[in-house]
């Protein structure tokens, strides 16, 4: 029924952070929009975990091949504190979410414009190529190291305890967040290029 109900607010969330994230992509810049789609899912994922050492009983996870069932306690009489902290998890979740929804592929297709010169008539189809084949690349070696995760993690939850893998889960968001400190935005290159190409004919 928890589980449920934490799916439910993080779709309400998202459907109403949808609406505005592009203009908020916009206004902010891709750079900024991704930071803080990083921040928000790094965000979910330690909330998370802190929730979760309140969830699991402790002294449940077995260390040896011999493996003790872990005990979830999930009742009504849960503190509010704890009911807030997951509230705020699936919140960061759906924030983080609908940032990143569309800038990160804008963000690509500024770029590849930009170093494939914007005022060539033929830069949108050059663009949409290698955006088409860059996401292509995306999905397959995100679907790889997704396999290899899962697999990993549910080894090291039963050696360390799921809350601390769920926190591990948060160290590739917190790179991606200071990577996409140095990201160099193009918008405003791209803008006056397209502003001089207009002006010119």
């Amino acid at each position: 029924m928890l589980v449920l109900v934490l799916e439910y607010y993080f779709v309400a969330v998202v459907t109403v952070a949808e609406l505005p994230s592009g203009i908020l992509s916009d206004r902010l810049g891709r750079k900024t929009t991704l930071h803080i789609a990083f921040l928000g899912f790094a965000s979910s994922l330690l909330l998370t975990a802190l929730a979760s050492c309140k969830l699991i009983a402790p002294g449940t996870v077995a260390s040896t091949s011999t493996t003790t069932p872990i005990s979830i306690s999930i009742s009504t009489t849960m503190p509010f504190l704890l009911w807030g902290c997951l509230g705020l998890a699936q919140f960061a979740r759906a924030i983080g979410s609908s940032m990143y929804s569309g800038t990160d592929m804008a963000f690509l297709y500024e770029v590849i414009r930009k170093y494939n010169n914007n005022s060539n008539n033929n830069s949108n189809a050059v663009a949409n190529s290698m955006l088409l084949s860059i996401e292509s690349r995306n999905v397959f070696y995100t679907t790889l190291t997704e396999a290899s995760a899962a697999a990993v993690g549910g080894w090291l939850s039963g050696a360390v305890g799921l809350p601390v893998v769920v926190a591990l889960a948060a160290v590739p968001f917190l790179l991606g967040a200071v990577v996409a400190l140095f990201f160099l935005e193009s918008t405003g290159a791209a803008t006056a290029s397209a502003s001089a190409s207009a002006s010119a004919s």
